[in-house]
């Protein structure tokens, strides 16, 4: 039986690996996403608890030769950067046998929920995304007794380039040692986004983004939610599309606007932020 829909969050995701996990024939599942240079797809063949094969055109990955790293590095890519709905589909396939180079993807989701914890907070706090651009802060206080890894100074090297984090960041290392890197050297004020006061929440959230967030909405409060929405974005001034700020700023307006249903609508805005 084939199953499909969007995927908004982590949640969801690991939903998926485990629905595919305890199933007892081999399955294939299959993302897409849209962005800046079109449709990005990827097609992971799973046996079991077992990864056992990924194909990609996602620039960002498809070079990455380890298949365990490669699976962390697109997990990560969709959860954390690129922050949009994905479609997917899980279908039947068939698979002779597990050979050695397959990954259990047991271990994997006990490190992305470990990962999740310790870094997803710092890097969501500072909006950064798979297009982000990172310099050095001209404002660190050099005088502070600090201890940088290896790691640490290969992806300071990347960041001097001053290009977007897509095109260097999974080429550094294991990825969620990367990404742990990464957050060390932002909290410590090593690193500072690029136009960081223009970057915070002043992209425009996709079009998937907003088609999720006004079909949850029509969940909690039915029809009236398109006049719930159009109200919320006349009472702030926002016209089109609003960018990731504007939209947490409207669904706590629209919470305001919805009396009973606050406290879910509240809850819906954490999916969102």
């Amino acid at each position: 039986m084939d199953l499909q829909g969007t995927i908004d969050n982590y949640e969801s995701f690991i939903n998926i690996l485990q629905f595919i996990m305890n199933s007892s024939s081999a399955k294939k599942l299959i993302l897409r996403r849209s962005c800046g240079e079109g449709e990005v797809n990827y097609t992971l063949t799973f046996k079991g608890y077992f990864l056992c094969k990924i194909e990609t055109n996602d620039p960002a990955v498809m070079e990455i030769e380890n298949l365990e790293s490669k699976f962390k590095a697109i997990f990560h890519t969709l959860m954390l950067f690129e922050h949009r709905c994905m479609k997917f589909k899980v279908e039947d396939t068939k698979i002779a046998e597990i050979d050695k180079n397959c990954v259990d993807v047991k271990n994997c989701i006990m490190d992305f929920l470990k990962t999740i914890d310790e870094v997803y907070p710092t890097l969501k706090e500072k909006h950064i995304t798979l297009d982000s651009v990172f310099t050095l802060n001209p404002e660190f206080n050099a005088s502070k007794a600090i201890s940088l890894s290896p790691l640490a100074f290969k992806l300071l090297a990347a960041f001097a380039d001053r290009k977007p984090i897509k095109e260097f960041i999974w080429k550094c290392g294991e990825p969620e040692k990367v990404l742990k890197e990464m957050k060390n050297l932002v909290d410590i004020g090593f690193l500072k986004l690029e136009n960081e006061e223009k970057d915070v929440g002043n992209f425009t959230v996709s079009k998937e983004v907003m088609e999720k967030f006004e079909s949850e909405l029509k969940k909690i409060v039915g029809p009236i939610a398109d006049v719930l929405i159009d109200g919320a974005k006349e009472e702030l001034g926002i016209e089109g599309t609003p960018t990731r700020k504007q939209l947490v700023t409207m669904i706590e307006t629209i919470s305001d606007l919805a009396g009973d249903y606050k406290d879910k609508i509240l809850a819906l805005k954490r999916r969102f932020e």
